[in-house]
């Protein structure tokens, strides 16, 4: 089931309705169905591997905290084994044996072996990154395991968060569950108002940004060098609005019930470096690759001091590359990203000392300039159809010298097969975009407007909805992490 569909407008009402007609002691079962129907909504086959990730993982950690060292570990790696097995098997096993046959065809071996053409289960990557964070804190004894089997299928599958997170932490979400929460006007309202904000930068912003960019990137040999600048960064701003508009929605809607979800972005494009705009993006993403594997990495390296700091940089930027997606494409993507972390490791001396005494603004305004202009050039690998495509583009967006006045009129951009309102509508939602994230520095516009005075609040409302209305693309375009 789609955020941006019906069938979810009708059905998230009615939740939130019974949810607090029924007592307290049964709102679990309601969530629990409730995500279970909007999972199975998208193809009732899935939810047979959300019941097996569910139950291997449940009995696994009580079994953890009831084994010995050697058989604590041992259920440990059986219950990630299951649940990352599953996610290599319908993500990665079609990558896996078409490279292996490139590979073979290299060496002229005369084999190639068939693709299993698995239909990829949607928020397998979100909820199984969930289940293996759990399990790693009952191992620690960061948490003890959940008994109650409800309400641990509920943390594995809560709808609003199942499909593109925010990834949650076991330490976070699971007490939550078990809270009384009563109705309060003022939240609800606010879980309301940050759902309206998503569906504006999902609706508005992000899907109507892609009609620019589905056109350049079908076939980037026709473009000229500056059409692909401004596809790239409409593509920036595009998975920015689509994905943390699903993350505000997600968490909104987590809000109505008295759930409080992490916060996923905060304001990455104002990041002064590579290191910055991944606390700043897909925060819990970043944060889970750096408890569990960066973290634990350097640690275990740390005798091969700098060596050993940057393999793990590399490690962990390769986990989140191949996490994103079954393509050389998304590894090589984060790759780059941990390349460039690796050159601030080694440069943070030199460059401290080359900007001492630079007014601290201008030294500002330069590092976020360099700091956005990496996440455009890296962005090329993560939206371009083939390496080949993506070579191209890097290669020729820079290209400014054809650029003819003819190009830049309506006819020009016609002629190119790009509706020149949509480019200038690009443009402007990017500025609009830009002067609200200056503006949210101290708090989130969402806030702001719940403090105004209601016949100020309520006109804002109908702006918005008036303009989501106008302007949103509703042609069911589902969000951009779904493929992940």
């Amino acid at each position: 089931m789609l955020f941006n569909s019906l069938h979810f407008v009708i059905f998230f009402p009615l939740v939130a309705a019974a949810y607090f007609i029924l007592p307290h002691r049964f709102r679990w079962a309601l969530l629990l169905g409730a995500s279970y129907y909007f999972y199975g909504a998208f193809k009732i086959e899935y939810l047979l591997l959300l019941f097996t990730s569910t139950a291997v993982s449940y009995v696994a950690a009580i079994r953890m905290k009831q084994a010995q060292h050697r058989q604590k570990k041992l259920w440990l790696w059986l219950a990630i084994g299951v649940n990352l097995g599953l996610l290599f098997f319908f993500k990665y096993l079609d990558f896996s044996i078409d490279s292996l046959n490139q590979v073979m065809g290299w060496f002229r071996m005369g084999l190639e072996f068939p693709l299993s053409h698995w239909l990829l289960p949607i928020g397998i990557s979100f909820y199984t990154f969930q289940i293996v964070g759990y399990l790693l804190d009952v191992y620690f004894d960061v948490k003890e395991p959940e008994r109650h089997p409800g309400i641990y299928a509920l943390y594995v599958s809560f709808f609003p968060q199942l499909i593109a997170g925010p990834i949650e932490r076991s330490t976070n979400l699971l007490p939550q569950f078990g809270k009384k929460i009563d109705y309060d006007y003022h939240r609800v309202v606010g879980g309301l108002r940050l759902m309206l904000w998503g569906f504006f930068k999902k609706l508005v912003i992000a899907d109507n940004l892609a009609i620019v960019i589905d056109q350049v990137y079908a076939d980037p040999g026709q473009f000229p060098g500056w059409v692909l600048l401004i596809a790239t960064v409409f593509l920036v701003y595009q998975v920015y609005c689509d994905f943390s508009g699903y993350s505000d929605i997600a968490i909104g809607g987590a809000r109505v019930f008295g759930i409080e979800l992490m916060q996923n972005f905060n304001r990455p494009f104002a990041a002064r470096s590579m290191q910055e705009f991944w606390k700043r993006w897909h925060i819990s993403l970043a944060s889970w690759v750096n408890d569990y594997v960066h973290t634990p990495l350097a640690y275990q390296k740390r005798h091969w001091k700098m060596w050993g700091a940057l393999f793990s940089i590399m490690i962990a930027f390769l986990v989140i590359g191949i996490w994103h997606g079954a393509s050389w494409n998304f590894v090589i993507w984060g790759l780059l990203f941990g390349i460039v972390l690796c050159l601030e490791y080694l440069t943070a001396d030199m460059r401290q000392q080359l900007f001492r005494g630079w007014p601290r603004a201008l030294v500002s305004t330069l590092a976020i300039l360099y700091t956005f202009s990496i996440v455009v050039i890296v962005s090329i690998f993560f939206r371009a159809e083939t390496f080949a495509d993506a070579i191209y583009v890097v290669r020729h967006c820079f290209d400014l010298s054809t650029i003819t006045a003819s190009q830049l009129t309506g006819s020009g951009l016609w002629a190119m097969n790009i509706d020149p309102f949509w480019m200038v509508m690009g443009l402007g939602m990017i500025i609009g975009l830009e002067i609200i994230q200056l503006w949210e520095r101290k708090e989130r516009i969402h806030e702001v407007v719940g403090r105004l005075p209601k016949l100020w609040r309520w006109l804002i409302y109908g702006v918005v909805v008036v303009a989501i209305l106008s302007f949103g693309n509703f042609d069911m375009k589902q969000f951009y992490y779904f493929q992940f």
